[in-house]
């Protein structure tokens, strides 16, 4: 009888082991949720880790991933299956990269956080222009998160006051997004309805026209450790990464937590010290971990 009801026990444990292996990512509200791990972007074709990543762009007419590999002052390219192209450091030039767009001329802007500079990359001249940043109140701006617009118009988080600020092709300011009260933002992201900005010490996301006008707030309901990033899908729900606790943690457009997932640590699945979400064209969500050298890659 003993013998029977191990057997039968350790046929239930391999059942429920396979099970598991075919579910999805398993998040922290309890059941299944619809996202599951694709690919790794993690090393050059050498064999050399990413260091330290902090952004991650994705040109949508090449169908390439770049990461902004800071702690080996580079970029380096993947293709969309995940499969390293190019890595490129302007000779040996940047300094302390941070973030990064192209334009419709397939050049570079790079923020070099060490430098406090907007730098223009002509690749094809191999010319490298470094700017600094101005308020209309003579202000330093300080270089944070990068966006680019359709038709060209960039967007830079500026550290220094928390706000994101619009600049015309001379690199003037002509707009800023504030968030109310004393609020600073740590991200933004572009999309076609507007700008959205994470607030994270009152947990709020603001949406603005890309006029500047404040059109909503909203306040995340549920617990919030250290959220750096934002993301919005198509349907408005919103994603968040929680730094410290490394997962991704899901709300409607109301600000009602939905779900979470992915947990901290270093193995597939799991994420160590999240720094950026962003979605790809084919609506993949991608993750850049400072802490594991690497960007993560889910699709539903």
């Amino acid at each position: 009888m003993r013998g029977e009801v191990m057997s039968e026990r350790k046929g239930l444990l391999s059942f429920l082991l396979v099970l598991l292996s075919i579910l999805p990512l398993s998040g922290a509200a309890g059941g299944g949720v619809p996202w599951k791990w694709v690919m790794s972007l993690d090393k050059d074709g050498i064999g050399v880790h990413i260091k330290e990543p902090t952004a991650l762009y994705y040109d949508a007419k090449v169908k390439r991933y770049y990461v902004v590999d800071s702690g080996n002052q580079r970029l380096v390219s993947f293709d969309k299956q995940g499969r390293y192209l190019n890595q490129f450091s302007a000779g040996g030039q940047l300094k302390g990269p941070f973030a990064m767009v192209k334009d419709a001329q397939g050049n570079l802007w790079v923020v070099e956080k060490k430098l406090n500079s907007l730098t223009y990359i002509r690749l094809k001249e191999r010319v490298v222009e470094r700017h600094s940043i101005t308020l209309p109140s003579g202000e330093a701006v300080f270089p944070d998160r990068l966006a680019i617009d359709s038709v060209g118009t960039l967007y830079l988080l500026d550290r220094g006051s928390g706000r994101v600020v619009a600049l015309d092709r001379n690199l003037r300011v002509v707009k800023q997004f504030s968030a109310p009260g004393d609020g600073r933002f740590c991200d933004f992201k572009l999309k076609s309805d507007g700008l959205w900005a994470l607030e994270p010490l009152t947990r709020r996301i603001c949406h603005f026209s890309l006029g500047g006008k404040l059109l909503r707030e909203i306040h995340l309901k549920g617990d919030l450790d250290f959220p750096i990033s934002l993301e919005v899908d198509s349907v408005g729900l919103i994603y968040i990464a929680d730094r410290h606790v490394g997962m991704v943690k899901v709300f409607d457009s109301r600000g009602n937590f939905k779900y979470a997932f992915l947990e901290k640590g270093e193995n597939r699945g799991r994420i160590y010290y999240p720094f950026q979400l962003l979605f790809d064209e084919m609506g993949r969500l991608c993750v850049v971990e400072e802490g594991n050298g690497r960007v993560e890659v889910f699709q539903r």
